[in-house]
């Protein structure tokens, strides 16, 4: 999925995912501060039981109560 298509369809599962897993304010994307290959590398290293893979229906993602 490419990664403006991503970020306009899951903005709210990966702000949460970036700032749990990351520590990373997101928005930093649209200032500069967070290049869109660092974004990119970021979100393909997500676990599979980050909130945007569930929120895709991503095969192996866990539910909230197996996390």
């Amino acid at each position: 999925m490419p990664l403006l298509h991503l970020l306009n369809t899951r903005w709210e599962e990966l702000e949460a995912d970036f700032q749990e897993v990351y520590g990373i304010e997101l928005s930093d994307f649209w200032t500069g501060a967070l290049s869109a290959r660092r974004a990119w590398v970021l979100i393909t290293q997500l676990k599979p039981g980050s909130r945007v893979h569930r929120a895709q229906g991503a095969v192996g993602a866990w539910s909230e109560a197996e996390a």
